[in-house]
Parts: structure tokens; C-alpha cells; sequence
């Protein structure tokens, strides 16, 4: 943690950059030697021989710790970017800056980067989204890089050296975050590096040469979704307007229907079809349709048992009805 010295910077205030940076280096110490999850405040303050109010003063937590730690490993991304040669081939110096990347997260060691990774994902917005921000010095490194690249016809140019630099960074990102979830039970920096030997030279002009020539659907799929960018980002609306219905079926489903009416009548073919169909479906068997005639037969009589019929009039003696004697 470098100190900038001026003359119009106070005693006071130089000591309290001393403190704060006494208090950084002791923890990144107490994290490596004793891991994250183990080391206090107290265990910080004590080794630092300070007070435990001067560490809040200049930290919040411990995960504002690991936050500095970030901030400090860009200005040394940045020292080594301005001492790397020119020479070098640009897909070179994107393996030779992500192998500097994953050793420094390895010294950190896995349950800082469990704890930075945690916090970075946190539905706290107070946190400061460091491995997110795209004004970082690894960010801006990795840019030049395939910028350069670019414009020597090494790297790719069908992509922006802005979209190269965020498919980069992803890699890097996701390396140590599976490395987090495997507890760090293997090398971090061998692995990330195998992996970018494989993926790097998807970057490279002669792979976007070959996938022009050779029609690849894996660069045809890509550029594909490149394309749908702006009809995922602005959806067409569910509904047209005044139709009530939805565009897939106003437009299309009417000109499907309307093709198949035509179909029918020009072609007598399609009607024979439907009634091949109608006489595929199974037959019953006789047993089968006199069974079902008893059943509908039987359905019959007891329907009509429940019908009420009229009566007979009733005679009276000597033949004459009940009407009949009335009158």
C-alpha cells in the first residue's frame, strides 16, 4: 500500500496513513497464515499494536480489508503492464496478465475469495462491487491488450475490444469462483491456466477466419445471438395493437388457416388424408358393440320406468264413468 508524501501533508495525517496501512498488511497476514474465517479484529489490532476504534476508523469490517487488497493489486497490475514488452505476441500477454491474475488470488487464498466473492454478490448495496466495475486497472489492461492485438490483426475484429475484454474477465471470474467451490482442493493456477490455453485462441483472426471459411455453426450461433440483442433487450409487446391477439397468431395462425382451406380445395389429396384417418382409428369388436347395445337398451327402459303415464277413468257400476254419472 503505497503512501504519497506531499509537504502540505500533516504529521497527523501521514501517521494515520502509516496506522492504516499497518492494519492492511497485518491482516492480509493474519488471512494467509491462519485463514480468514479464523482471525479477529482483536487478533488484527493485537498484532498491529493498535486500537480496535483506529481499526474502524479506517475499515469498516474485515471484508473492507479484502476490498483494499483489490484496490492494492491494481496498482501492481498496472507497474507490470508498463514494464511488459512490446514484442510480445498480444494472446501471449493475455496468458502471461491472467497467470499474474490467478497467482495473486491463490496468495490471498481460498476463504478470502470465498469472502470477497460473497460480498460481491450480496444484496447489499452499501458494498463496493469491485470485481464488477469495468474501471479497474485489470480491466483497462486486459483492453489494451486485445486493442493492440487487434490492431496488428492478431485478435479478432468482429467482436469490440470492450466485448473481448468482458468474455476475458468472465473466464477469470469463474476460474476462481469454481475454485472457491471446490474448497480449493486443487491448483488454482494450473487449472486457470490450462483453461485459458484451451480458450484463448477463440480470440485470435485466424479462428474467425477459419469459422468464415468453414461456416462453423458455433461462431454462426454466436453472432446469432449478438443479433437478437436488441429484440431481448426491447421484447415485442405481447399483444397488437387493437387485434387482441397475440402477433405469432394474428398474422401468422390466420395465413396457416387460410393455407390449409386452399390446400383442401386444390388438392383432394388432403381430404383423402383426413378420411384415412377418420378409418385408421380402431373398430369394436361384435362382443363389443353388443354389449353396447344392451347397455343403451337398458338405459332406455329405466328412463322410461321413471316417465309417469296417465290413468285409465274409472267406471262406475253399470258401465257408466265417473264423468258420465255427474252429468
Amino acid at each position: 500500500m503505497a503512501i504519497a508524501r506531499n509537504k502540505q501533508m500533516t504529521k497527523r495525517k501521514v501517521n494515520s496513513l502509516e496506522t492504516r496501512k499497518k492494519l492492511f498488511y497485518t491482516a492480509v497476514h493474519l488471512f494467509d497464515s491462519h485463514g480468514y474465517n479464523n482471525v479477529t479484529i482483536d487478533d488484527i489490532t493485537r498484532e498491529a499494536k493498535t486500537s480496535k476504534g483506529a481499526f474502524y476508523f479506517h475499515f469498516k469490517s474485515k471484508e473492507s480489508v479484502i476490498i483494499e487488497a483489490i484496490r492494492e493489486v491494481d496498482h501492481q497490475y498496472q507497474e507490470w503492464y508498463n514494464a511488459l514488452a512490446d514484442d510480445i505476441e498480444a494472446t501471449k500477454q493475455l496468458l502471461m496478465f491472467s497467470d499474474k491474475v490467478l497467482n495473486y488470488a491463490k496468495s490471498l487464498g481460498v476463504d478470502v475469495e470465498k469472502v470477497l466473492y460473497a460480498s460481491q454478490i450480496s444484496i447489499d448495496d452499501n458494498n463496493d462491487k469491485m470485481l464488477s466495475d469495468e474501471n479497474r486497472a485489470i480491466f483497462i489492461i486486459f483492453s489494451k491488450i486485445i486493442r493492440r492485438g487487434q490492431e496488428l490483426g492478431e485478435i479478432r475484429s468482429d467482436f469490440s475490444a470492450d466485448e473481448l475484454t468482458r468474455i476475458v474477465t468472465r473466464w477469470i471470474r469463474s476460474v476462481i469462483y469454481n475454485w472457491c467451490l471446490y474448497n480449493g482442493n486443487y491448483d488454482l493456477v494450473e487449472d486457470g491456466l490450462q483453461f485459458f490455453s484451451f480458450s484463448l485462441p477463440i480470440l485470435t483472426k485466424s479462428f474467425e477466419q477459419d469459422c468464415d471459411e468453414t461456416g462453423s455453426r458455433a461462431h454462426y450461433g454466436f453472432n446469432a445471438l449478438r443479433a437478437q440483442r436488441g429484440r431481448i433487450r426491447n421484447p415485442t409487446p405481447a399483444l397488437e395493437s387493437g387485434t387482441g391477439v397475440a402477433p405469432s397468431m394474428s398474422a401468422t395462425g390466420t395465413k396457416r388457416a387460410s393455407s390449409a382451406v386452399k390446400s383442401e380445395k386444390t388438392n383432394p389429396s388432403a381430404i383423402t388424408k383426413k378420411n384415412m384417418s377418420l378409418e385408421a382409428r380402431p373398430r369394436m369388436t361384435e362382443g363389443q358393440q353388443a354389449k353396447k347395445k344392451r347397455t343403451a337398451k337398458a338405459s332406455t327402459s329405466m328412463v322410461l320406468k321413471k316417465v309417469p303415464t296417465k290413468s285409465a277413468p274409472k267406471k262406475a257400476k253399470g258401465g257408466m264413468t265417473a264423468a258420465g254419472l255427474k252429468r
